[in-house]
């Protein structure tokens, strides 16, 4: 009798599939990519080659954003290396593009973003934690991390070998979700820690913000409060030496995270 059960994804295809995927696809990965991105997680060398080489195309994506393209120099590309027929062009095309800009000077503005940008100061002292996490977020963000990461403990490790590392300790439900990658920028003089799960199931994104609890006053409360913030679903609570605020742009159920 024939076999018609599909056989597992390996590494070369998990590759393929990973790669070609938008910023988009990875925040609400249909199946495909899901079990692509399950067959890298599974595999620690592979995954933190991917991590890395997406952070990679993250910044230069960024950095093309600022700069037009000299005129035909995308059919220039497309015709020297036929990229209309590709089935994956996307990755092919932006590294060939950003080789592009070296001779145009665009490369100057590509190497800022690679070595990477001072973490901007959000906020005055009156915002409170969440507009100023939500301000982050909505307009200073540039969706590049310092670090891309799977696990909560790969981000501690990162952060505990920092310049001025703060802890990142949200709460045990935390432990279990998956991570995108951490980012820091300055409130109140004090560094936030910027750190994105994805919630289980992928349900959504949980963008989490964590400041010295000095940082918030002393009227903020331990307990988890729910609450909108601008067009975020909110949450925000205390947990040791630190202050959180967690935002997504669905609702928030404590299941999900807490």
């Amino acid at each position: 009798m024939k076999n018609d059960a599909p056989s597992p994804m390996n590494l070369a295809e998990a590759r393929m599939i990973a790669a070609a995927a938008t910023r988009a696809d990875l925040a609400a990965p249909g199946p495909e990519l899901a079990v692509a991105l399950d067959a890298l997680r599974s595999d620690p060398a592979e995954w933190t080659a991917w991590s890395r080489e997406h952070q990679f195309d993250q910044c230069i994506a960024s950095a093309l954003g600022e700069v037009c393209p000299p005129p035909g120099l995308r059919q220039q590309i497309l015709a020297a290396h036929g990229a209309q027929r590709r089935t994956h062009p996307r990755r092919r095309f932006l590294l060939a593009w950003a080789a592009g800009l070296t001779v145009t000077g665009g490369v100057g503005i590509a190497a800022r973003w690679l070595m990477g940008r001072p973490s901007p100061i959000v906020g005055d002292g009156g915002t409170s934690l969440a507009a100023a996490a939500a301000h982050f977020l909505d307009r200073e963000w540039d969706h590049a991390f310092e670090l891309t990461s799977g696990t909560l403990g790969e981000i501690r490790r990162f952060l505990e070998t920092s310049e001025a590392a703060g802890s990142m300790d949200p709460g045990k439900g935390f432990e279990q979700l998956a991570t995108i990658g951490c980012r820091r920028f300055f409130w109140r003089g004090e560094k936030a820690i910027l750190v994105c799960f994805r919630t289980r199931g992928d349900k959504a994104i949980v963008h989490v913000v964590s400041v010295p609890r000095t940082a918030v006053g002393a009227d903020a409360t331990e307990a988890r409060s729910l609450f909108r913030e601008g067009r975020w679903h909110a949450a925000s609570w205390i947990r040791g030496a630190r202050a959180y605020v967690a935002l997504s742009d669905q609702p928030l159920d404590v299941k999900d995270w807490g």
